[in-house]
């Protein structure tokens, strides 16, 4: 079987820019190759799911088509010119890495980020503060605001982390319209933002 190191890949990247432009802890992948089996396996663990069993290759052949050697083939990639620069991994197996970044999201818990550049000094505005919810509509909800100076503005990020009531119940009833709602609550503030900014 080809062996894959699509995880590496965002943390590849950002080694290639200053340093200044990106977070340290995104520099958490592994460095040795996995089969995609290796992942599946790695990916349910770390979120505490059940693994189901493979698909058989003839039934995805089946479904679709000659696309099948989309789902069905892989590829063998080695990070050997990111190795070779100098850059060090935070974990060397991938099951550590997920664990690290995705064990947070266990019990039903959602992970959204939206980043908006703004043209106005981080100095200006709040260099960081976090809100939670203490009583409401959700289970948990934990936003965290960061602003960080990038060229003649400022990226602002916002993390949102939140749960809904009921656990994996609540979550099969509610989760994909609450998640629309989230992102439109975003969406709305980022326009508002960009209409201030005369953007």
């Amino acid at each position: 079987m080809g062996r894959c190191t699509n995880a590496g890949r965002s943390c590849a990247c950002r080694w290639c820019v200053p340093a200044s432009c990106w977070r340290a802890t995104a520099a958490r992948w592994q460095r040795r190759p996995v089969t995609n089996a290796e992942f599946t396996t790695a990916l349910a663990r770390a979120l505490g799911v059940i693994e189901n069993l493979p698909a058989p290759p003839v039934a995805i052949q089946l479904m679709f088509g000659e696309k099948a050697e989309i789902v069905l083939g892989s590829t063998r990639l080695e990070p050997a010119a990111t190795r070779a620069s100098g850059f060090r991994f935070r974990f060397e197996r991938v099951e550590d890495a997920l664990a690290d970044l995705l064990t947070p999201l266990r019990d039903g818990t959602f992970l959204r980020v939206w980043e908006q550049w703004i043209p106005q000094p981080v100095a200006t505005l709040w260099p960081f503060f976090v809100d939670t919810q203490v009583k409401g509509p959700y289970r948990l909800w934990h936003h965290t605001h960061d602003f960080e100076p990038m060229g003649a503005g400022t990226l602002m990020r916002d993390t949102v982390r939140y749960r809904l009531h009921a656990g994996w119940l609540g979550t099969v009833a509610a989760g994909r319209k609450v998640g629309s709602y989230v992102e439109r609550i975003f969406a709305f503030r980022a326009a508002k933002i960009d209409e201030i900014f005369g953007r």
